[in-house]
């Protein structure tokens, strides 16, 4: 099993679970409306902070020598990571991991096909998901493919190590399994919320029901990760689930797209 080096301090355990809400509000709430490059500065800037967050706590105590830099020791610790097995295959964990995948993206196809028009909280939500596009300055097809693609390619291969490597990670050497399972899926889920919020509203209950999804597939991806030691069949899990995120945001969209 992979664990960080060290349990970090509690603070920067609690800062790293309540962080990408707090960035997610920031520029899909306040910055709602401002220019599309001020948005995209905002959301680069805290992602870089969000994402180098974990291998800062945890390079930093091995840096024994003040000629060694951060880099060096970010790279050596990412670099035994994944020699230990971050990545490392085990086919069956993989094909629960893409089963799970597959069933989400079913099950989304199907509320989308037979329910989205049908809804008129789906209406107000569609209204929505196009502006926020518009707004975000992605107006061109190359331009959401490329989104969509380092979404489900790379952006869930951070959020794996983010939220099942090191906050689910720091958890368990606090907690139960179980109960590490469930805080960490449940400040996964947190930052969803006001995605889903901005969306179809903080009083409708399809925010709740499909933020609580995103808790389950939190939960699903931790128990994997704690199964096989490895990020690989979460990764691959989650980028199923975000590429059929992007595919139902594109036929909601295509008409703005040129």
């Amino acid at each position: 099993m992979i664990r960080p080096d060290r349990s970090v301090g509690t603070a920067m355990l609690l800062a790293a679970m309540v962080f990408p809400t707090v960035l997610t509000f920031a520029y899909f709430v306040l910055l709602a409306g401002h220019s599309a490059w001020l948005q995209q500065v905002v959301y680069a800037v805290g992602k870089t902070i969000q994402f180098t967050f974990p291998a800062l706590v945890v390079a930093l105590p091995g840096m024994r020598r003040p000629s060694s830099g951060f880099r060096i020791a970010t790279m050596r610790v990412l670099s035994w990571r994944l020699k230990s097995g971050w990545l490392r295959v085990q086919a069956p964990m993989l094909a629960v991991g893409v089963g799970f995948g597959l069933l989400v993206l079913a099950a989304m196809f199907g509320l989308y096909h037979l329910m989205w028009r049908a809804v008129p909280a789906f209406a107000d939500a569609t209204e929505a998901i196009r502006g926020k596009i518009v707004g975000l300055g992605i107006s061109e097809l190359w331009t959401y493919v490329a989104v969509g693609v380092f979404y489900a390619l790379c952006h869930s291969a951070l959020e794996e190590y983010y939220w099942r490597w090191f906050v689910f990670g720091q958890l368990r050497n606090r907690l139960r399994w179980t109960f590490a399972v469930a805080v960490s899926s449940l400040a996964f889920m947190a930052h969803h919320v006001i995605l889903l919020a901005t969306y179809f509203g903080w009083s409708s209950p399809w925010t709740y029901a499909f933020s609580l999804s995103v808790a389950v597939g939190g939960a699903v991806w931790a128990w994997l990760y704690q199964r096989s030691g490895s990020l690989a069949a979460p990764w691959l899990s989650h980028l199923v689930v975000d590429a059929a995120i992007f595919l139902v945001g594109y036929d909601l969209a295509r008409d703005l797209l040129g």
